[in-house]
């Protein structure tokens, strides 16, 4: 392998066998309500996947530094019917993992697929 990059595909960081693709379904908060704060694993590690259970805090200890995604849910504040899509992409050359957070209209939940 010439390339270091080349065994980036072939690494399972999934020892604690989780399922591959896990729905995580909010519902937005009313308007008094306070923001909803959804912290999601990105090490595999967690005991209470794919919620974050601070597990990566041993990690960082040995050297990985590796953190939880953050999704802030804010109130609506407009009756308008919005559509968004946010995605968060890791790049490594050669390399495209991307998940997607997107926001469903109808239900007003959000989904990570």
């Amino acid at each position: 392998m010439s390339n270091p990059l080349e065994c980036y595909e072939k690494l399972d960081f999934n020892t604690r066998q989780q399922p591959l693709y896990s729905h995580v379904i909010e519902n937005f908060p009313k308007s008094d309500r306070p923001d909803v704060v959804v912290r999601l694993c990105r090490c595999w590690q967690s005991h209470k996947f794919p919620y974050c259970d601070d597990t990566h805090k041993l990690l960082v200890e040995n050297g990985d530094d590796v953190g939880p995604f953050v999704a802030h849910i804010r109130a609506e504040r407009s009756k308008k019917r919005e559509y968004v899509k946010l995605r968060q992409r890791e790049t490594v050359p050669g390399v495209s993992r991307p998940s997607a957070l997107h926001r469903m209209p109808s239900s007003r939940a959000l989904a990570l697929g």
